[in-house]
This record gives C-alpha cells, sequence and structure tokens, in this order.
C-alpha cells in the first residue's frame, strides 16, 4: 500500500505540475493595453465597462438611433450588430468578454484617410481562438475573403473585399488588435516593442489623472494629430482658419457620458510648460459671465465668444505666440499698414474698447455666404466711451476716404439708430487672429454696451430690430433650457442650433460632407444644438461639451415679428387704434398684471404696473373730446383711464362702491361722447358711471337676486333703448333709468358662458337670442314672449353665438363644447361638426373678412395652437398657428393683408399675417 500511496502521489504530482504548466502556457502575459497605442493617435476613447457602454449607446439610444439612420453610420451600425449577434451566440465569449476594457484609437494614415484601431485584453489562449474563429466567421458571413501573414513575427489576419484590405486584425502580448487600415496594425505592432509609449508621456498623465472613473468613458485628444482629421472635412478656404486646433495644448481628457437624449462630456487640458501655446492665451484669466446673449437674436444659429478678464495678459501672451511661431513680423506689419493708412493706432483703440467679450455671430438666413453676413459683438466700458472712441475713429477715416461716415437705420416713425462707415479690411483678424480672419467689420453700430460690427447697415438693422422686440437668445425658451447644461462662466463658449445652422456648417465643410449633409437634413435637424466651452482652472483649462437631442422637431412660428414680454400673457391682445396716425395698435397685461402698448412693428411703446388683474375688455374713449383717446377698462376693485402715453386721466384710478363681477360695458346713446360705464359688484348692485367715474344721478335700478357674472349689454331697438344681463335665475331688460322694460314671461337659467344676441330683421320681430345650462336655445322678445328652440343637450360649460358663419345673409347656432365645435342652421340642420384632438379653451371667435368671408376662431391652450375654421368646417390654410390665448384680428397698417395678435406659452406676443 505504501508503495501504491507513492506511485500515486508522484502521478497526481506530475499532473498538477503538468495543469500549471499548460495553464501557464494558456494564460496571457500581463501587458499594458496602453503600450500598442500609437503615439501619435489623433484620439483614444477608453472604455472600461464595454458592455455597459455599448448597451447605452445602442440600446433605447435615442442619439445612436438618429444617427443610424445616416448612410455612413448605418454601415457601421450593421457591423456593430453582426458581430454582436455573434458574441451572443457563443456562450464562452458572451462571459468572458463581458465588461472587459477596450480601447478605440483613431489617426491621419494617409491624404484623406482616417484610421481607426480598436484594442481589447484577451485573458487566455482559448479566449483567443474563440476570436479568431469568430472573426472568420465573420468575414464568411459578410462575403468576404481572409487570408493571414506575418509581421515582425507576430501572424496578422486580413479580410479582403475587391483585393482590398477592409479590416485587418492580430493578436499581441495578450491584446487583440483591430483595424480599418492594416497600417495602423502594423504601426500599433511596431509600437508594442518599444520602450516608450503614450502612458510615458508627462501631459498625458497629467490629464489621466485627472479622468473620471464612474462614466461611460474616458476620451482622450490629442491637439498636435486631431486637426489633422479635423482639416480633412473642412473646405480649403477655411483650413486656415482651424489650424489653430494643432496648437491649442498637447492632450485633453474628456469624461463620456451617455444619455438617452444627450452626449456630456467635460474635462482638462494641457499643454506643454517650456511652449507658448493657445492655451497659455487663458491660463489664469478669470472665467468671465457671458451677457452676449441678452443683446444676440432669438435667431442665432451660431455664435463663438472670448472671455477676456485680462486683456493686457493676453494679448502680451498672443505676440509671445506670435513670436515662438515666425507670426509676429506679419502680424504688425499688417497692423502698421493700416495705422499708416488711416492715420490711426486701431490695435491700440481696440484694445481700450474691448470688456471681457469679443465674438463672432451667425442669424438664420444670412448663411449663404458666411463670411460676408457675420457679426462681430464686443463688450464695451460703456455705451458714451465707445461712441466718443469709435465715431470719432469713423469720422477721422470719413475725411480720408471721402465717404459717408454714417448712416440712419429708421426703425419706425419715433426709434432710429446711427451706422457708422469703418472700412478697415480685416480689422478683428489682424488683431485676434485666425477665428475672426475674412469677417466683414465695415459698419458699426452700439446697442448697450456692446458694438456690433457687420458688413452692411442691413444687418445691424436685423440684429437691433430683435432687440428692439426683445426677442433675443437670453428670452428664448429652447436656448434656456439647453443652456442649463452649461456653466455660466467661461472663458470659450460656442454655440450651434443645429436645427437652423446645417446650410451654415456645410459651408466650412468639404464637398463630399457638404453632400451628405444635404441628404441628411432631417436626421441632422433633430439635435437640437452643440455646445463648447472651456475655462481657466490653475495651469490647466477645464472643457465642457453638450449635446441635445429632440425626436420632435417643430417648425419655427412663421410670424412677421414677435415681442416677448416680461412674462406670458392670458386675455385676449386689444387692438386699440392711435390717434395720432389713425393705425393700429396693441394693448395687452402679462401674468404680473403689468401692462404694454406695443406699436405696428412690436416694439413696446410704454409698460406700466397695476396692482390688479383687468377683467373687461379694453375700451376707447375720447375723454375731453378732443379726438384723442384713452384707454379705459376696470379690475376688480377699480376704474382705470389711461392716455396713450400710459399716464393716468385726472383723478383715476377711480375705487369701485364694491368689487366688482364682471367686465366693465361702455355705451355712448347718441354718439355725443357721454359715456355711460356699467359695471356689477358683488353687492349685487348693476352701477352706472359717468366717464368721470361717478355714479350716474336717475339710475334708479335697486340690485338683482343674485349675482351678474358676465358684463352688461345695451342694445337699441328703433327708438328705445335695452339694457340687457341675467343673474343666476332671472333675465333683466331695462331701460336706461335703471327701470324694467320688459318682464319676461317666464324665466329661466341663462348659461353662465354666454351672452346675449340681438337678431333684429324682416324674417323676425326683433329678439334676443341665448341659451339656458343644458344648451336650449332661448328668443326672447321685446314684448316678453319667451320661445325655445331644442337641437341637443350640451353641457353646462358649453359656448354659444349665433352668426352669420356662411355668409348667406342667415345666422346660424354656433356651440363649443369640450372638444368639438359644431353649427347648425335655422332648420337645425347641422352644417358641419369639428372635434379637436385637445381641449379648446375659451368662446369661438367670430371674424368678418368681407360679405361672403366670415371665420371662427378657437384656441387650444393645451396644445399651444390656434386655429381658424371657415363655412366648411375645415382648418384653414396655413392653420394651426402657434399660440395659446384668445386673438385679435385686424389691420395694424392699412391695404395690408389682416394681422392676427396672439400670446403664447413662451412670453411672446405674435403677429401673424392672415390672407
Amino acid at each position: 500500500m505504501k508503495k501504491i500511496s507513492i506511485i500515486i502521489a508522484g502521478i497526481l504530482l506530475i499532473i498538477i505540475i503538468g495543469a500549471l504548466l499548460y495553464m501557464k502556457r494558456q494564460r496571457m502575459p500581463e501587458f499594458e493595453i496602453l503600450r500598442t497605442i500609437p503615439t501619435d493617435v489623433a484620439f483614444l476613447l477608453d472604455v472600461q465597462e464595454s458592455d455597459e457602454f455599448f448597451a447605452a449607446l445602442r440600446e433605447n439610444n435615442e442619439i445612436w438611433e438618429e444617427l443610424s439612420q445616416i448612410e455612413s453610420l448605418a454601415t457601421i451600425n450593421k457591423y456593430i450588430n453582426d458581430i454582436d449577434s455573434l458574441i451572443q451566440d457563443d456562450d464562452v465569449l458572451k462571459n468572458n468578454l463581458a465588461n472587459r476594457r477596450i480601447i478605440i484609437s483613431g489617426k491621419k494614415t494617409g491624404k484623406n484617410q482616417v484610421s481607426y484601431l480598436f484594442s481589447m485584453n484577451v485573458e487566455n489562449l482559448r479566449e483567443q481562438k474563440h476570436i479568431e474563429t469568430l472573426l472568420q466567421r465573420y468575414s464568411a458571413i459578410i462575403g468576404k475573403t481572409f487570408h493571414s501573414n506575418n509581421y515582425n513575427n507576430h501572424k496578422t489576419y486580413y479580410i479582403e473585399e475587391n483585393n482590398k484590405r477592409s479590416l485587418t486584425y492580430a493578436f499581441v502580448n495578450g491584446i487583440l488588435l483591430v483595424g480599418n487600415n492594416s497600417l495602423i496594425v502594423e504601426n500599433a505592432i511596431r509600437q508594442s516593442e518599444v520602450k516608450h509609449s503614450i502612458d510615458d508621456q508627462q501631459d498625458f498623465k497629467k490629464v489621466a489623472r485627472t479622468s473620471g472613473k464612474n462614466v461611460s468613458a474616458n476620451l482622450y485628444i490629442n491637439y498636435r494629430n486631431i486637426g489633422g482629421i479635423i482639416e480633412n472635412s473642412i473646405h480649403k478656404n477655411y483650413r486656415k482658419q482651424i489650424n489653430f486646433i494643432n496648437n491649442f495644448g498637447t492632450w485633453a481628457a474628456l469624461d463620456f457620458n451617455i444619455r438617452s437624449d444627450a452626449l456630456l462630456l467635460n474635462g482638462f487640458s494641457t499643454g506643454i510648460l517650456e511652449k507658448k501655446e493657445l492655451i497659455d492665451l487663458f491660463k489664469n484669466q478669470e472665467p468671465i459671465k457671458h451677457e452676449v446673449k441678452k443683446i444676440l437674436p432669438a435667431n442665432t444659429t451660431t455664435f463663438l465668444n472670448l472671455g477676456i478678464s485680462n486683456k493686457e495678459q493676453y494679448f502680451s501672451r498672443y505676440k509671445e505666440l506670435l513670436q515662438q511661431n515666425d507670426n509676429l513680423d506679419n502680424y504688425e506689419k499688417a497692423l502698421r499698414e493700416t495705422n499708416n493708412k488711416f492715420g490711426l493706432n486701431l490695435e491700440e483703440a481696440i484694445y481700450e474698447l474691448l470688456h471681457e467679450e469679443v465674438g463672432i455671430a451667425f442669424l438664420k438666413g444670412n448663411l449663404s455666404n458666411s463670411s460676408d453676413n457675420a457679426f462681430i459683438i464686443m463688450k464695451t466700458k460703456g455705451k458714451r466711451f465707445a461712441e466718443n472712441l469709435l465715431v470719432n475713429i469713423s469720422q477721422k477715416v470719413y475725411n480720408q476716404t471721402n465717404e459717408r461716415h454714417k448712416q440712419t437705420l429708421k426703425i419706425d416713425e419715433e426709434i432710429s439708430y446711427t451706422a457708422y462707415k469703418l472700412p478697415v479690411e480685416n480689422l478683428f483678424g489682424k488683431i485676434f487672429g485666425n477665428l475672426f480672419r475674412g469677417l466683414q467689420n465695415d459698419y458699426f453700430t452700439i446697442i448697450d454696451n456692446y458694438v456690433i460690427f457687420a458688413s452692411s447697415p442691413d444687418l445691424l438693422k436685423q440684429f437691433i430690430y430683435s432687440n428692439i422686440l426683445n426677442k433675443t437668445l437670453e428670452n428664448d425658451p429652447h436656448y434656456n433650457q439647453f443652456d442649463d447644461y452649461l456653466s455660466d462662466n467661461s472663458n470659450f463658449h460656442f454655440y450651434s442650433n443645429l436645427y437652423s445652422s446645417p446650410q451654415l456648417i456645410s459651408n466650412y465643410l468639404n464637398p463630399d460632407l457638404q453632400e451628405k449633409i444635404d441628404n441628411n437634413l432631417n436626421h441632422i435637424r433633430k439635435f437640437q444644438a452643440f455646445a463648447y466651452q472651456f475655462l481657466s482652472n490653475g495651469d490647466m483649462i477645464y472643457n465642457n461639451v453638450f449635446v441635445k437631442y429632440i425626436p420632435e422637431v417643430n417648425e419655427e412660428p412663421k410670424s412677421i415679428w414677435e415681442c416677448h414680454l416680461d412674462t406670458i400673457i392670458r386675455k385676449k391682445p386689444a387692438l386699440v387704434k392711435n390717434h395720432y396716425t389713425g393705425e393700429q395698435e396693441i394693448f395687452v397685461q402679462d401674468e404680473k398684471n403689468t401692462i404694454y402698448l406695443i406699436n405696428k412693428i412690436g416694439r413696446v411703446l410704454w409698460k406700466k404696473k397695476l396692482d390688479e388683474k383687468i377683467i373687461s375688455d379694453i375700451n376707447q374713449i375720447d375723454f375731453y373730446k378732443n379726438e384723442k383717446l384713452q384707454l379705459l377698462f376696470n379690475t376688480k376693485n377699480k376704474l382705470h383711464l389711461i392716455d396713450r402715453n400710459g399716464n393716468y386721466v385726472e383723478d383715476y384710478p377711480k375705487k369701485l362702491p364694491s368689487p366688482a363681477t364682471a367686465g366693465m360695458s361702455v355705451f355712448d346713446y347718441d354718439n355725443r361722447k357721454e359715456y355711460r360705464l356699467f359695471i356689477p359688484c358683488e353687492n349685487r348692485q348693476v352701477y352706472n358711471f359717468n366717464k368721470e367715474g361717478n355714479i350716474v344721478k336717475g339710475w334708479q335700478f335697486q340690485g338683482t337676486d343674485t349675482r351678474v357674472n358676465q358684463p352688461i349689454q345695451h342694445f337699441r331697438v328703433g327708438t328705445k333703448d335695452y339694457i340687457v344681463f341675467a343673474d343666476q335665475y332671472r333675465v333683466y331688460i331695462l331701460n336706461r333709468r335703471g327701470e324694467i322694460r320688459v318682464n319676461p314671461e317666464k324665466q329661466f337659467r341663462i348659461s353662465e358662458n354666454n351672452n346675449f344676441v340681438l337678431e333684429n330683421n324682416t324674417e323676425n320681430k326683433a329678439r334676443l337670442v341665448t341659451t339656458n345650462t343644458k344648451g336650449q336655445i332661448h328668443y326672447i322678445y321685446f314684448n316678453g314672449e319667451v320661445k325655445n328652440l331644442n337641437i341637443k343637450a350640451f353641457s353646462e360649460d358649453h359656448w354659444f353665438d349665433y352668426q352669420d358663419i356662411t355668409g348667406n345673409g342667415s345666422r346660424e347656432f354656433i356651440f363649443l363644447d369640450n372638444r368639438t365645435l359644431e353649427v347648425y342652421d335655422s332648420n337645425k340642420e347641422k352644417l358641419f361638426a369639428r372635434n379637436f384632438d385637445t381641449n379648446i379653451n375659451g368662446p369661438p371667435l367670430y371674424f368678418e373678412f368681407s360679405a361672403k368671408d366670415r371665420k371662427l376662431g378657437v384656441v387650444s391652450k393645451e396644445a399651444n395652437e390656434i386655429y381658424l375654421i371657415n363655412k366648411k368646417g375645415e382648418i384653414y390654410d396655413g392653420f394651426p398657428l402657434s399660440g395659446n390665448t384668445p386673438f385679435s384680428i385686424g389691420f395694424l397698417e392699412p391695404k395690408q393683408n389682416f394681422n392676427l395678435i396672439v400670446g403664447n406659452k413662451h412670453s411672446f406676443i405674435y403677429n401673424y399675417s392672415v390672407n
């Protein structure tokens, strides 16, 4: 037994030693994956948890789903899905490759070629064999040729198509290398055999230490080489403007975060201490708050802005950088020639003028010739300081060139700006470098503390007009939603609205990419915007990149103008007459009780804060009987009378005897401007005031049984006046003195939403038409007779009107109940019914465009949409439009199209043209 035990023990020992030797041969040597990455790559994406990363990228990721619809990316997406399917079918690889670290890198390898390298650790020979089999199966699936050979004593495999290598891979020291080009794989093989790698570079190590650990991936950018890749994409005319990237720094490390509808990248950049680079221009510059969005128009598609807190340091370092790159002489020569030509020191003037911000902007609609249609914006110490300095320069240039040095930009009858001429070619390119190269600065104007330069006065006028309307980026809800993801302070801020700016972007790209953008506009426009900003952080720069995806793209409103108010409005904008010009203006009140008077071009003439909401219509009266009109209305507790300059008429506002329960009504019985103001109040009294706001003597009405919740109405039939209103259970028909003139033979509960309509024609005796709470129609004749008409039952919240919508001289019954608009003729025949997808708010609005053209308007606050409906129940061409308040239609200018004025949910007033 002893001998047998020894023999068994020996056999077991041999087996164990053999197993250990076999396992040792199977196990891959420990080798840092970064040592296979060529040191001249332009970027590398380090994915620590590959399963999680690719799942986040593909599964329910709206951005990747949209991008994969683009033809060139659809092919890549198919390859990824094919390989993923093969892995999922192989249990060994599926389990072993779970959350394996992967590095994807890229570099320029030809004149216009970019090569990509995929690097991954392999655990053992068995796993390597599985991967080899997988890749061979993959080449067979896609129908391509597969073969191998040796390179530097490493077996290298090639997948070919039409005798061209489309995929190359090799295994080196336990690392799988896969590339779309054999050169980059061979480069990686050689790199693995040398002592020094990317991981040994001090600048790479410095930024790598700042990389986040719990992120989707880490993106490293090599500024020295990324410019070569970007240059391939840029149109040859603009390549000089982006060559600064090569000299921006050395390395950047960005944390890569994937969301279903957004991509966020942030992290640090650094440079070589012994060498001046663009990054050094901003080191130790305090990040500034970019206030340029306060004046940039809301239709700005793209802008970039530099934030310079210490301009002396900035320009000193800029000249050191130019000298290092042997460009200082050219810089100084160009400025010297300009200064000699005009007898000015323009460089010194710009230095003195600049205060923290200088940038470039493009507006939607001026993108075709981008260099000629850009705006240069510079913040100054103050408007007066800028005027004194620049206007003086413009005058001197004018005296020497014998050209007009200024031009008046008339906005309306009361407002104008001045555009000054400064025809100094490429001034900002000469001072600030290639970013501003070729941009025109022929004319300038001043808005607040900013000087705006452009190639023409017309461009400046566009910019000014947006500011007059307060239609700026700061007030744009879509920009603000995007801006929330960005830092308030930075030294560089770039923003591009991808929905509006594909044409601008296309101008800067090579012809092949221009064609691809044109072919994929629908996909590109679903990316709301792209932003990049950086700020100084000690001896490094902190970067922030953000891309936002919006699957539902809505066209911008096709309005004549949009005026931004302090907050939203709820009531119908009122069209009021300018007694000087005879033109219409717009009166509104916002949610904070501020009232505004707005002229025909959308400029706010004045605004005034009230302490309550207006509950009446806006009436105009001639208080002084001198053909000048004032605005008359009431709030819950006061009567208000305001002149067109926003000032109260003497002794106004007037406090009401009791809080009002409805808006006032204004009657001028005999057109003598002896106005009567009727207001129902909480004490169940209906008050009759004169224009001075005093109670009229002789008004004898003793009060109602319950509260009156609708405005008082006045009708004249023949020579008799009728004052008509209703409380909860009773209809009142009075004479001018407040005495009962008509006593209806029976009472009913009138619908609270609806008023009375007078029908007075030859076919019927004069009568009032209204509905009760169930939608039953009631006719009240002036002899007291009451008749009923049943069409169908409606809810207590229904709206009713009685108008000639068909234009045939006969009125129709109009009902709006919840989401349904119905119209019936006098024989109770249904003319049409229109159902809406969302609730409709407020009564149907009736508009007469001509004797035969009548339409109904409705509003859906929920959908932020307004509709015009014709006599057939069809939605009028061009509708729905954006808006969420009742709207007015009229002429802001004579002999023009009708203007439709409406508020929207983002604090804007829209002016649409309606044919």
